[in-house]
């Protein structure tokens, strides 16, 4: 995701749950092994799942057993995500499917390697309609998932639609209990990359800002993609009082936008009480200042 390269500007602090797998998880013999490597090793569109789906209706006493050698993999992670190489999500997710293995009710609170199943999920956000991936996400919650169950803030939920502009997933996933914490840091994040990895504008707090990233950051083109990120900030604070953001997340927000002077995001902040949290508009203007970001200072004259 986006937000690994954000942590190469910015030492982010990552906190949450941890979701352990169970360590005395039953894995699979050596029979049931080679016929499920067999069923793996190739893939014909969605045949591969419906193998699946044959061999759980067999054994429905296995669905939660762990493949080896695979990071804790299940049976269920392939109804949303294949290891097919150069897979098509046209036919390698498929809702009847999804909804065909459900029922052998699976838990689906664990995790592989290091992402869960709706991790994987919303990875397809750049692949599928939006609809379709809620739909999915709908059956998902139905059948037990937990979306407050993130391990580490680096995988959060709401990173997904954040970076990928899917606002209607985004409150779906916030209606439905998603950890909101982290929100404002993968906005600022974002905000970053922007202006630097994707248009190539060297930015450093420490060095004053060139003539030509000054004009890039008042461009239709930056403005346009900083009102696409500010819907999902005004949304978290239609939700999530700016006083319970935690601290730290708060001030790195503030740098990222007092530095490339945004005016639009700081807005905001003093719409939703930036004022009321003790030294925050102090240190807004000081860091303003501090970048000559005229636009932001304008806010408190």
């Amino acid at each position: 995701m986006r937000t690994i390269l954000f942590i190469c500007f910015l030492v982010a602090f990552v906190f949450g749950l941890n979701l352990e797998n169970d360590k005395n998880a039953t894995k699979f013999n050596a029979k049931d092994s080679a016929t499920l490597n067999k069923i793996l090793k190739y893939s014909d569109n969605n045949k591969t799942l419906d193998e699946l789906l044959e061999f759980v209706r067999k054994n429905p006493e296995k669905i939660n057993y762990e493949l080896e050698g695979s990071y804790d993999d299940r049976i269920f992670s392939h109804f949303i995500l294949s290891y097919k190489e150069n897979f098509d999500p046209k036919y390698d997710f498929d809702i009847k499917r999804l909804e065909k293995i459900l029922a052998f009710k699976p838990d689906l609170n664990y995790k592989i390697d290091s992402m869960t199943p709706v991790d994987y999920l919303l990875y397809y956000l750049g692949f599928l309609d939006e609809e379709e991936v809620i739909k999915a996400l709908k059956l998902l919650i139905e059948n037990g998932v937990n979306l407050n169950n993130n391990f580490s803030l680096v995988h959060n939920y709401l990173n997904y639609p954040i970076d990928l502009n899917k606002f209607k997933t985004f409150v779906f996933l916030l209606d439905n209990g998603a950890n909101t914490d982290g929100v404002l840091r993968e906005v600022g994040g974002e905000i970053l990359l922007f202006a630097s990895s994707d248009n190539g504008f060297r930015m450093s707090v420490k060095e004053k800002k060139s003539d030509e990233l000054r004009k890039f950051l008042q461009s239709d083109k930056f403005t346009k993609f900083s009102q696409e990120k500010a819907k999902f900030v005004k949304e978290i604070l239609k939700r999530k009082k700016l006083s319970q953001i935690n601290h730290d997340e708060l001030e790195l927000f503030i740098k990222v936008n007092a530095y490339i002077d945004n005016e639009m995001m700081i807005k905001i902040l003093l719409e939703n009480g930036l004022c009321d949290i003790d030294k925050m508009c102090e240190f807004t203007v000081s860091e303003a200042q501090k970048h000559q970001s005229d636009d932001v200072l304008r806010l408190f004259r």
